[in-house]
């Protein structure tokens, strides 16, 4: 049930609540998330008593930024996964039982992309409300979209705009997060409490996703084409559908973010967020050149110039090799190198 919390729901959360030792520990799972890293980990310092971080494999320098943070943060494990296997709901798992195994009683579960907002500080206000949760409860905030910049936010008629996430939750000690490989909840699917809302804008999450929108695009346009990596039956139309929200702007409305939302945190670096990604490229072109851009035709994967002529070497066995690229008359056109051309028609 919707709840509001208040002064008088903290007090009696208090009073249910003193029975046990509490510990509340952040799981924040990674793969290629370095830029993020020290601002996501210090944030999340003044809020929890240890971080439990899992690496999927990281071909960046992740594993390096977080064990130089790791006295300063209070990182009390990193789990390094030998190979890249993008199972999520398992990788949640996994962070679940490291956390237990160090004493957690209460979790936090925010991506290496986001951080509380900074007056979520004040008073120890949202780890007095984190504390007081009991067994099995869950707390939901809303999720802050940063537009094209941080000095912006989205907020109209559009999914991303009044969208609450479960943050944290206790633990009942019986929980598990189902086993999905994708888009996977951020608490466990079984946790049998309360939902407790802090409703408005004025404490949340922010969310980093779509400050430098050229990183969306290619992030959309990869998890595009990893769900036909690993569900290759899947149709293509029910794939553009599921993630047609995450890059459409019609409708686009934005408000001023609050400065109060980054004041407190001296460590911030605003130019982490916008720095450009260039592994998710590299994945798509060797899921093109693995597969044959067959397999991928017809998403809405478009609207990224991707860098054939660069990736092509001289001699090369790919399939789908291309020769020439441009959009013109709303399609793609491709000169493949026996001289056949396709066209894909752009959304």
């Amino acid at each position: 049930m919707k709840k509001i919390i208040s002064i008088f729901i903290l007090l009696r959360l208090a009073c249910l609540n003193a029975q046990y030792p509490k510990k509340i520990v952040a799981l924040v799972p990674g793969h290629n998330d370095a830029r993020y890293l020290s601002n996501c980990f210090k944030a999340l310092a003044s809020y929890a008593d240890a971080i439990v971080y899992l690496d999927d494999a990281s071909t960046d320098d992740s594993v390096e930024v977080a064990r130089s943070l790791k006295k300063e943060c209070n990182i009390e494990q990193i789990i390094l996964k030998e190979e890249w296997i993008r199972h999520a709901g398992l990788d949640r798992n996994i962070l679940l039982n490291a956390g237990r195994a160090i004493g957690g009683t209460h979790f936090i579960t925010l991506d290496a992309d986001e951080m509380f907002t900074a007056n979520c500080l004040e008073n120890n206000y949202l780890k007095d409300i984190i504390l007081n949760l009991k067994p099995g409860e869950s707390l939901f905030m809303i999720w802050i979209q940063l537009w094209r910049s941080l000095d912006h936010y989205r907020y109209d008629e559009s999914v991303w705009t009044h969208n609450y996430k479960p943050f944290a939750f206790c633990d009942d000690g019986v929980c598990a997060h189902a086993p999905h490989c994708l888009n996977e909840r951020r608490i466990p699917d079984n946790l049998q409490g309360k939902q407790w809302f802090l409703e408005g804008y004025r404490y949340g999450v922010l969310h980093f996703q779509f400050v430098n929108f050229e990183n969306l695009l290619i992030k959309q346009a990869w998890y595009r084409c990893l769900e036909r990596v690993l569900k290759k039956n899947r149709s293509v139309e029910s794939i553009n559908q599921e993630y047609f929200p995450s890059k459409d702007e019609s409708g686009l409305a934005t408000e001023q973010s609050a400065a109060f939302w980054f004041e407190r945190y001296a460590f911030f670096d605003p130019v982490a967020p916008k720095k450009q990604e260039t592994w998710r490229v590299e994945n798509v072109m060797n899921w093109f050149e693995k597969h044959g851009l067959n397999r991928f035709a017809g998403l809405d994967i478009w609207d990224v110039q991707w860098p054939f002529a660069k990736w092509i070497s001289e001699g090369s066995t790919f399939l789908d090799t291309f020769i020439t690229q441009k959009k013109y008359n709303g399609y793609f056109a491709i000169l493949h190198q026996t001289g056949k051309t396709f066209f894909m028609k752009v959304s």
